[in-house]
């Protein structure tokens, strides 16, 4: 099984490439704040719902510099230079999940989205696509 990552577009004025400024995993759910790199002043907000996700986050450059040279070599630099959100279908993380859940996630039809920010790299398994907000930051 070969993963297969899909430019995911969860609003339609999202585009290019973003920073994270903050993540919150608690009773609430996952909440990933992030930046435009271009230095725009709008904060995006991918919110999952508190009882059906998990996450990790990896801010390693050798990680963030692994994973895009992976994506070049399979869909050219192109597809991920300018692109922050994806949906990665037969994907590793889901398979690490299964194996760290006893296949629960399996059962409950978990999806693995990813935000591939400049600054670090969010894999998120929920069973429905998360919330994206953008709202201006004061």
């Amino acid at each position: 099984m070969t993963e297969q990552w899909i430019q995911w577009t969860p609003c339609e004025d999202l585009h290019g490439k973003y920073m994270i400024k903050k993540l919150t995993a608690d009773a609430n759910g996952l909440i990933v704040d992030l930046y435009a790199y271009n230095g725009d002043n709008h904060i995006i907000e991918v919110a999952c719902k508190p009882y059906a996700q998990a996450s990790r986050y990896n801010s390693k450059q050798w990680r963030l510099h692994d994973l895009c040279n992976q994506l070049s070599k399979s869909y050219g630099e192109e597809f991920h230079k300018n692109w922050t959100f994806f949906k990665v279908l037969d994907s590793e993380y889901l398979e690490w999940l299964d194996d760290e859940s006893g296949t629960v996630s399996s059962y409950c039809g978990i999806m693995h989205f990813c935000v591939l920010a400049e600054n670090g790299v969010v894999d998120i398994g929920t069973d429905c696509a998360p919330i994206v907000r953008t709202y201006t930051m004061q």
